[in-house]
């Protein structure tokens, strides 16, 4: 457990369990991370890369802050597609949603999770990216 960044470089093969701030992994391949995170993990040359937010701090209450979900992969600059270095796995889901055992910020995070698309102005229309925007 950290109050500060967690730096992990070269890592292969390997299940990293961490609590910190900030989570910077680079250069890394088969990695398997549950952590706590205050700020969305950051990848950069890395490969089959796992995040799941089941590692809890001990001294803070368990809450929606844990931001283990919200990676970003510098080098996917595609905004609207998700980046195939790296899979999230969701939380077990706590009840009480919209439809059985999920919730209205469940179905957010699946769908920014799983690359869906990202629903605009409120419509039912999905923007994608097309492939020659970058």
């Amino acid at each position: 457990e950290t109050h500060g960044p967690v730096h992990v470089t070269y890592c292969h093969s390997t299940v990293v369990r961490c609590s910190c701030f900030q989570l910077r992994v680079h250069e890394s391949t088969g990695v398997e991370f549950r952590i706590w995170a205050r700020s969305g993990p950051i990848i950069e040359d890395c490969r089959d890369i796992t995040f799941a937010g089941d590692y809890f701090r001990a001294s803070e209450v368990v809450n929606r802050r844990n931001l283990f979900w919200d990676v970003k992969d510098f080098n996917w600059l595609r905004a609207l597609k998700k980046s195939p270095n790296f899979e999230v796995v969701p939380l077990p889901n706590e009840g009480g949603g919209a439809e059985e055992g999920t919730s209205k910020a469940d179905d957010v995070v699946t769908a920014v999770i799983s690359g869906e698309g990202v629903r605009m102005g409120g419509g039912d229309e999905i923007d994608e990216d097309s492939e020659d925007e970058l």
